[in-house]
């Protein structure tokens, strides 16, 4: 069964915790559904994603953690020494990229006052995914600034896990609302940890965590479909009842 989705996702009850959208059967929605209990060192966990550095504010100080992302470049290490030498200015940059290499993007989002979120890159951590290193400090800080867009999308909560609803006994397309709160539609989330509202609509459209398991709906034989035939019926059914025909 190959189902395909309209672009008509609606969000549940005015909320942004829960949208779905409509598909070629009448039966399926495509879903996606707000994730909230996911850390950032889990969303990017792996080392072939760039390092991922949380700067803490304490005390009027600076302090570099690594939270995700590849550590094998001592980035956030090397940011402190920066740091604590010169604080974080245009020759702690210049100190991190002429040394070791190291450029750094800010990832804006979220609501925390504490501290604030940096995404960067190495000549280290390029070799270490197969790339050549990089020729100036322009070409390292862009390499950082689509992760750090989604890093900030994660800051600000637009992580989703991605599935359908279904609804067995709604086997026409309506005009009636879908209400996936009630106990006729059944929503399963295939897959969690999909950061961005737009990316998370793109694979559940696609159905990427896979489709739903239902039995072909029935179709009309090919006759029953021609022009006026079930206007005909409908009124050989009401002149039966009035007794027409009889002898």
């Amino acid at each position: 069964m190959t189902i395909t989705t309209n672009d008509d996702w609606q969000w549940v009850n005015g909320g942004y915790e829960t949208a779905f959208a409509t598909t070629s059967d009448p039966r399926v929605v495509a879903v996606i559904q707000r994730e909230d209990d996911r850390s950032i060192s889990e969303l990017f966990d792996g080392d072939a994603i760039n390092p991922i550095i949380y700067v803490s504010h304490r005390f009027g100080e600076l302090r570099f953690h690594h939270e995700a992302g590849y550590e094998g470049g001592d980035e956030a290490e090397l940011m402190q020494r920066a740091y604590d030498e010169w604080g974080w200015n245009g020759t702690a940059r210049r100190w991190l990229w002429i040394f070791y290499g190291i450029a750094a993007e800010n990832a804006w989002g979220g609501d925390d006052r504490d501290g604030n979120w940096i995404v960067a890159t190495s000549n280290k951590y390029n070799e270490h995914v197969g790339n050549e290193r990089y020729v100036t400090y322009e070409d390292a800080r862009k390499d950082c600034e689509a992760i750090a867009k989604e890093l900030a999308d994660a800051l600000d909560g637009q992580v989703y896990g991605i599935g359908f609803a279904t609804n067995e006994a709604r086997v026409l397309d309506s005009d009636d609302e879908i209400d996936l709160d009630s106990f006729a539609w059944i929503t399963e989330i295939e897959i969690w940890g999909y950061i961005g509202e737009d990316y998370a609509k793109e694979s559940a459209a696609r159905f990427d965590g896979g489709e739903p398991m239902l039995e072909p709906m029935l179709e009309l034989p090919a006759e029953l479909n021609e022009p006026g035939f079930i206007e005909h019926t409908d009124r050989m059914a009401n002149s039966a009842a009035d007794g027409w025909g009889k002898n």
